[in-house]
């Protein structure tokens, strides 16, 4: 493995025989009645893999109380087994820890180990907080006008707080920049212990004030602290199976699977592609089999956000295949007034868009049936994987979502709580800043499913690739390269077991949302140049963690685009990559399709990093190069390694380890604001300095005797990118004079050596003229430490704003950078 990128748990990998030592085994190609075979012996193979692991519980600093539970399994067709299996702790889930196990047709076993948390143990005492007190303390922190939907999920955990959260960004769009999120940020401390007993309480709420939201929280069983939050949305009588016909408007007259119902009329329910009933729909009370297309409500008597499905149509054709003129009173733009125009049923207790029944409201239902539809059909025809699961439980979809009385949403995401997604109206060309005409292109419908995809294979029991850094942006690539690939098999006739190409040479079919982006973006993203939409990344460099996931995708992107279409050696051209100048042939999107699902679901962990994901198409497709007559060989796994180079991640066959260059480590482990102010992990790169003052930005470079570094100038987060002085090649810099505290700034470091690679973080700036003496200097500390321990109390500076929420905070910053700007002269 080539230690070209940070990791933060070195991947063990053994491989065991039962009664054998280690062995090199390689898939072989498997007959059906050997699979069945196989098949039949999937749990044994899966208690045989928790039992060997137990066996190295010791390579772990794990002792018996640590424990390994098999979650899903699946038999690929080579014969191998792939068992999933939950980590556990005195019978606690361990949060994020899971491993694979590989075991072969011949019982030979292989671990993969880098999602196993080692060393875990928990202190003495028990926890001080109960299921119900820590589900009210999260609830709390949702701020809600109305409440929840439904009882929040409440499980007790060991959660490892190297994940405590810390400052958290945002893409706003109108700015077009990342901005400091307060809502999403945990002012924690972190816990000194590396693993503490903690709640995980996912919520669920809907409903005309408060919007749609799933906020899952960690919650500290003993303090009561909140460690960490995110949002689990992943944005983007007997009745008759029939064909009926409907309009789109992205694919013209397409295909739709329907159901007659008892009565006679027809509702967009395809019952061919479902055998479990939606487990959300179950719990309310209704059994529904098959794909559901449905339309957002308001139900008056609740207030709460809901969906019913396009039913008693009179006749199978649907759509009319133009778009629905957005239902909105421009007259009155008041949100939660009349904004947006609804129809009430005629006991005025339900309320949906006006128009949403129409024909032309139709037109989305019939692109989301049908794409939806598809993607279903894409996932078993293709991978021979049953629904999203993997085990047929049914989904549906909600088209014209309403996410409040009056919001136009323009959006779409995989809804985890229900088993479903969400397509939202678009909000172009009706607003000036509306990124979509609608949200059911193909690439999109498969998009979201592909979430669903996500969740349910990686992570024993549907945790999914966690939603942040390098995992959440592996999770949007994800979606986006099979959208793509389903888009790709839809233009091939939706049929047959293949992935057919795109036509050689245009670039169209690989921009995200082509068809459904305002023309002022063109796409939502460019996958064979992703910096094309002006946020998002072409390649890993330090610091990539720090972007929203749907821009940190665009390394793997790129990557995927490589690997199918190839790499131009033209330096003109869009497709060009500077860490690969020679550029690459690419293996089409079959090739590509198949080694990234085998590498999905067979080897990656849920805090899986680019190195991870580059280590495990490597093996998919050494795997596959090994199995007889799957058309694979040598070359393909060398096309791998070639096309993650392209885009920065580990090196090309024969080339050497590039120059590596990163912002240092500032406040790491042990350090005063991590141990008593602020919990590790994000801020940890992040340099604090004071406004108006000399000091000096660094920057490191490892691989090369020439560790020179230019700086790019440091810009604005919220202030439309503004520049704010200049630093020099030795990173000395006099900071900006205004009065705005804890204001972000963009920071880039490029190496001399090759100026290829560079890292990108951020400086914290703190208006520390606490004394109001136009001087910065310790006795601002001294004004400051005034009010330490009196968060209501005014600051003796008003740009000394307490936006953290308590003043000792104000201490930790200014305090912090004014250990940066004037630091301790070293010994002599």
């Amino acid at each position: 493995m080539h230690s070209t990128l940070p990791r933060t748990v070195s991947a063990l990998v053994l491989a065991l025989a039962a009664g054998a030592g280690a062995t090199g085994a390689t898939p072989t190609d498997s007959h059906p009645l050997q699979l069945a075979s196989v098949r039949s012996l999937r749990a044994f193979r899966a208690q045989q893999a928790a039992s060997q692991l137990r066996q190295l519980r010791g390579e772990f600093g794990l002792d018996e109380r640590s424990d390994f539970l098999p979650g899903r399994t699946l038999v690929n067709a080579q014969g191998r087994t792939v068992v999933r299996l939950k980590q556990t702790f005195g019978g606690l889930r361990v949060w994020g820890g899971e491993a694979i196990a590989h075991v072969e047709s011949d019982g030979q076993v292989k671990v993969l180990s880098q999602g196993v948390k080692p060393a875990v143990a928990l202190a003495a005492q028990s926890p001080r907080l109960t299921a119900d007190q820590a589900r009210d303390l999260a609830v709390k922190q949702l701020g809600l006008k109305v409440g929840v939907a439904a009882p929040p999920i409440v499980e007790p955990v060991v959660f490892p707080t190297r994940y405590t959260g810390g400052m958290a960004t945002r893409y706003d769009a109108t700015k077009r920049a990342h901005v400091l999120d307060r809502s999403m940020s945990v002012w924690a401390k972190k816990p000194a212990q590396d693993y503490v007993q903690a709640y995980e309480v996912r919520t669920l709420v809907s409903n005309v004030k408060d919007g749609h939201q799933e906020i899952t929280f960690i919650v500290d069983a003993t303090t009561g602290a909140i460690l960490r939050k995110w949002s689990a949305l992943q944005s983007l009588a007997v009745d008759t199976p029939t064909q009926g016909v409907g309009h789109s408007y992205y694919r013209g007259t397409v295909p739709l699977s329907t159901t007659q119902e008892a009565g006679g009329t027809y509702m967009l329910r395809a019952m061919d592609r479902g055998t479990l009933p939606n487990p959300y729909v179950l719990s309310q009370g209704e059994s529904w089999v098959g794909l559901t297309t449905c339309y957002g409500i308001i139900d008056w008597n609740t207030n709460s956000l809901g969906f019913t499905p396009y039913a008693g149509h009179a006749t199978n054709e649907w759509g009319d295949g133009t778009a629905m003129p957005l239902p909105w009173d421009f007259n009155n733009p008041d949100p939660w007034s009349s904004s947006l125009l609804l129809d009430t049923s005629g006991d005025g207790t339900l309320s949906w868009m006006k128009g949403a029944l129409t024909p032309a409201g139709e037109t989305a239902a019939v692109d989301a049936h049908f794409g939806l539809s598809t993607t279903l059909d894409f996932y078993k025809n293709v991978f021979n994987r049953d629904g999203i699961d993997n085990q047929g439980t049914s989904t549906f979809s909600i088209v014209h979502t309403i996410e409040g009385q009056g919001i136009i949403f323009d959006n779409a995401y995989w809804d985890p709580w229900s088993f479903c997604m969400h397509f939202g109206e678009g909000a172009f060309p009706g607003f000036a800043d509306g990124m979509l005409t609608g949200t059911t292109e193909m690439d999109i419908t498969g998009h979201e499913l592909t979430h669903g995809v996500t969740q349910w294979s990686v992570g024993a029991d549907g945790e999914g690739l966690h939603y942040w850094h390098q995992s959440g942006g592996l999770n949007e690539a994800t979606s986006d390269m099979m959208g793509k690939m389903v888009q790709a098999y839809a233009d091939g006739g939706g049929t047959g077991t293949t992935v057919p190409n795109f036509a050689s040479g245009d670039l169209a079919p690989w921009e995200v949302a082509h068809q459904s982006a305002a023309p002022s973006l063109g796409a939502l993203r460019f996958m064979y140049k992703p910096s094309l939409d002006g946020m998002s990344t072409d390649n890993w460099y330090d610091g990539v963690d720090l972007l929203d996931v749907h821009f940190s995708s665009g390394a793997p992107n790129r990557f995927f685009y490589f690997l199918s279409q190839g790499a131009s050696a033209n330096a003109s051209s869009p497709t060009y990559s500077p860490y690969l100048p020679s550029g690459m042939t690419g293996l089409g999107n079959d090739k590509a399709a198949r080694i990234w699902y085998k590498t999905l679901t067979e080897q990656l962990t849920p805090d899986a990093d680019f190195m991870a994901a580059r280590d495990g198409s490597i093996q998919a497709a050494t795997d596959l190069a090994a199995t007889p007559g799957s058309g694979f060989d040598a070359s393909d796994v060398l096309a791998v390694q070639k096309a993650w180079a392209a885009v920065n991640v580990g090196v090309a066959p024969g080339a050497p380890e590039p120059v590596r260059i990163s912002l240092p480590v500032v406040n790491g482990p042990g350090s005063f604001l991590d141990q008593n102010a602020h919990p590790s992990g994000i801020l940890a790169k992040v340099q604090f300095f004071p406004t108006k003052s000399d000091v000096f930005v660094r920057a490191e470079v490892t691989n090369t005797s020439d560790t020179r570094v230019d700086f790019a100038t440091p810009t604005w987060t919220t202030w439309s990118g503004a520049e704010v002085g200049h630093i020099n090649a030795d990173g000395s810099w006099t900071t900006p004079s205004f009065a705005f505290y804890g204001e972000l700034l963009n920071i880039t470091a490029i190496s001399k050596a090759d100026p290829r690679q560079y890292s990108k973080g951020y400086v914290l700036l703190v208006a520390a003229d606490a004394d109001t003496d136009n001087e910065t200097d310790a006795l601002d500390l001294g004004a400051v430490a005034m009010n330490w321990g009196l968060p209501h109390t005014p600051h003796p500076s008003t740009a000394i704003t307490g936006d953290f929420g308590v003043s000792d905070w104000d201490v930790v910053f200014l305090g912090e950078s004014l250990a940066n700007a004037f630091p301790a002269p070293a010994a002599e």
